[in-house]
């Protein structure tokens, strides 16, 4: 198929890209400079491409864009970016595919490309008509570090975020942040503290580096919230030999040390209804965060 849009589609495009640039300007009291909203689409491309992206400009005569550094985009609220997902979304609109489904990054490209000129407007350094051809970087999918933030998508849509706590022989230790977000941005979008689930979870990177699960930055400070070294939790029964798990159960870290547990906390554990699990596979992880049972706790039902 070609990359080119119908007209009507790429009006209803350029003025949706004039409604993210009006939004900005409310919001911040200015316009938008070039690099600010490609900020903007790169944080929304998550739904049409799997990721945050980096969008690269070049101007008429070839010149290549050189924005200022300064941005106002952890500024903003929710609604601009998906203003703005909606907009990538509607540009990759029966566009090309990868084998993995995943919309074509040069033609969203292209399209894009095509929008900003059609719709012409002022930005606060250049004017949208100049640019001549978007470039985008994808980043390939990786193993997590620990102070990662990861976007795991919801069944009912927008994304659970996770802070990376720990990779250890127990697995890989997540830090749920409560609720859910539309698009999974962390400068300016959580609150410190931000609402966490009281116990992390261990489950496996698989769905990261497949791509499933995406990266989309870095916050040490959502750390502060878990604890370092997070703890997997064990039942007094069935009984291991020579360890002692106490009455009510135990607690034991992936460096090996072990605590025994009170009543209050076991129970409010899960330990003493059978309800915990000390890990899940990523999509029994997804189900949990969707508030859906997991295998295990319906086997034991």
């Amino acid at each position: 198929m070609s990359s080119r849009l119908p007209d009507n589609r790429l009006h209803d495009a350029a003025h949706a890209l004039a409604g993210v640039a009006a939004d900005f300007a409310e919001q911040v009291g200015r316009r938008p400079t070039l690099a600010e909203l490609l900020e903007i689409l790169g944080w929304a491309a998550l739904g049409p491409l799997s990721s945050r992206v980096t969008f690269t400009a070049l101007m008429e005569g070839g010149v290549p864009y050189r924005g200022p550094r300064q941005s106002a985009v952890g500024e903003l609220d929710d609604a601009v970016f998906v203003d703005a997902s909606d907009l990538l979304s509607l540009l990759a609109r029966d566009g090309e595919r990868r084998d993995d489904g995943i919309a074509d990054p040069n033609e969203l490209s292209s399209r894009l490309t095509a929008a900003l000129q059609r719709w012409g407007g002022a930005l606060a350094d250049v004017g949208a008509g100049s640019v001549t051809s978007l470039t985008v970087d994808v980043p390939r999918a990786r193993r997590p570090k620990v102070g990662d933030v990861l976007a795991i998508p919801a069944s009912s849509g927008g994304y659970h975020l996770a802070s990376v706590l720990a990779r250890n022989r127990f697995g890989t230790a997540l830090g749920v942040v409560e609720g859910t977000v539309p698009v999974p941005r962390v400068i300016g979008s959580l609150p410190v503290p931000a609402p966490a689930r009281r116990l992390p979870v261990y489950t496996d990177d698989r769905l990261v580096v497949s791509g499933a699960w995406t990266v989309v930055g870095h916050d040490e400070a959502l750390l502060a919230l878990f604890p370092s070294d997070p703890e997997i939790y064990h039942s007094p029964e069935p009984a291991w030999p020579g360890v002692d798990l106490g009455e009510f159960g135990a607690a034991e870290t992936a460096s090996g040390e072990m605590r025994l547990l009170g009543v209050e906390e076991a129970r409010a554990i899960g330990l003493l209804d059978g309800s915990y699990q000390q890990s899940f596979m990523p999509e029994e992880l997804e189900r949990l965060l969707d508030g859906q049972p997991s295998s295990a706790s319906e086997e034991s039902r």
